[in-house]
C-alpha cells in the first residue's frame, strides 16, 4: 500500500485487535520434473505473495506504523511481499539426486489474518485490516517410479497424482 508523506492524516496511537485467522487448503506452488543431474523443467510455478488491505481505505501517512502494531498482536510480520516457494525447493534440490523420473514440489497454505484498527485521533471510525499470506511450507522430491505411501502428506499426494500418474 503506497504511503503519501504529504498527507496530513495519520493514525495516532493505533489500537489493533485480532479478529482471528482463516487457514485455507494447502496449494501446490511449484513443481519441477528432472531429466538428469542439473537438467529439469519447471512444470508449474505459481506467483503468490502477501497482501494488505484496509476497509475503508485510509489515507494515513503512517501505514507502516499501523502494520508494525498489527504485527505485535500477530504470529507473523504484517508486510506485503512475494512468497518465494522456490527458495526452499532449490535448497532441497541442491542436496539431492536429480535423476530422471524424479519430481520436486513446493506447497504452502494460504492464511488470512483479520484485525480491527482504531486510531486515538479518529475514534469515530473503525477500520478493518486484512492480511493475506502463506504458511506451513512443504517441500519434497518424489520418485514417480515408486508407489507413494498411503500416509503421505497432502502435497506429496497431490504432486504424485497430478504429475507422476499423468506421465
Amino acid at each position: 500500500m503506497p504511503l503519501n508523506p504529504d498527507s496530513a492524516s495519520s493514525c495516532d496511537r493505533p489500537y489493533i485487535a485480532s479478529e482471528g485467522e482463516l487457514r485455507g487448503a494447502p496449494q501446490l506452488l511449484r513443481v519441477d520434473q528432472f531429466y538428469d543431474q542439473d537438467m529439469r523443467h519447471t512444470l508449474m510455478d505459481a506467483s503468490v505473495g502477501s497482501s494488505v488491505t484496509f476497509s475503508p481505505r485510509p489515507d494515513w501517512n503512517n501505514v507502516n506504523e499501523v502494520l508494525t502494531a498489527a504485527g505485535a498482536v500477530s504470529e507473523t510480520t504484517v508486510v506485503e511481499r512475494p512468497y518465494d516457494a522456490s527458495e526452499g525447493l532449490e535448497s532441497l534440490i541442491s542436496s539431492s539426486d536429480q535423476s530422471a523420473g524424479l519430481v520436486g514440489y513446493a506447497a504452502a497454505r494460504p492464511v488470512t489474518y483479520t484485525y480491527s484498527v482504531q486510531c486515538l485521533n479518529d475514534q469515530q471510525n473503525d477500520y478493518r485490516l486484512v492480511f493475506d499470506t502463506w504458511s506451513e511450507a512443504e517441500f519434497g522430491i518424489l520418485d514417480c517410479e515408486l508407489r507413494l505411501d498411503a500416509k503421505a502428506q497432502w502435497a506429496a499426494q497431490a504432486t504424485y497424482d497430478s504429475y507422476c500418474q499423468a506421465s
